[in-house]
């Protein structure tokens, strides 16, 4: 079955079958080894935030739910980095919607309109009829991709495998002074929980 991210279920879990008793007794804990784990500091897409791929594949007989929303970087000095929420991820480089951001944007966009008799609109819009067809949409496109590619919290059935990137405050600390720490959950029982721990290690070239 293929991956499925856990935010598009709609409440499966009341569908489970009376096989569940049986996977229940098999705690997540006791299958950490089946469960693969990469997570490797890429070149962020997001500007501001630092990018950490993360893999998972699951080799349990268990569907298991690996919580991205709530991982973090735990550093040498015990430092707890906290992965970024797609709120925080939307606000980068947003258009201003009201207040005085939207009052400055609207005013340069007038007066530059006025004094050149809407030349300089007219060269931007042709400008951006020359781009990809998703590059035209600018930030509405980029907060798409981003929100596609964020690790947040996705349903893994057993032998399915997901990639994306979490994200966190930026830092110099050097990666092998970096550990990822991310909470899984059996599917079936929410009680049943783990927590996933990697090294991180660093693409080439960064």
């Amino acid at each position: 079955m293929a991956l499925t991210d856990i935010a598009a279920l709609n409440q499966q879990s009341c569908c489970a079958t009376a096989g569940a008793d049986d996977k229940n007794s098999i705690l997540i804990s006791n299958q950490l080894e089946k469960i693969e784990v990469t997570a490797t500091k890429v070149l962020s897409p997001v500007r501001k935030f630092m990018a950490v791929s993360c893999t998972v594949k699951n080799a349990t007989d268990s569907p298991i739910v690996v919580d991205g929303n709530n991982a973090n970087l735990k550093f040498a000095d015990a430092k707890i980095n906290q992965s970024k929420t797609l709120k925080q991820l939307d606000a980068i480089d947003k258009p201003p919607t009201s207040g005085m951001p939207l009052y400055v944007s609207d005013l340069k966009s007038t007066v530059t309109a006025a004094l050149t008799i809407g030349a300089v609109q007219a060269l931007e819009g042709a400008r951006d009829l020359k781009k990809p067809v998703l590059k035209r949409y600018k930030w509405d496109e980029e907060r798409r991709t981003n929100e596609e590619e964020r690790f947040g919290k996705r349903l893994l059935y057993p032998g399915d495998s997901t990639t994306g990137n979490l994200y966190f405050s930026q830092s110099n600390a050097n990666t092998d002074q970096m550990e990822l720490n991310c909470p899984i959950y059996s599917f079936y029982n929410n009680d049943d929980q783990a927590n996933l721990t990697q090294r991180i290690l660093k693409s080439s070239p960064l």
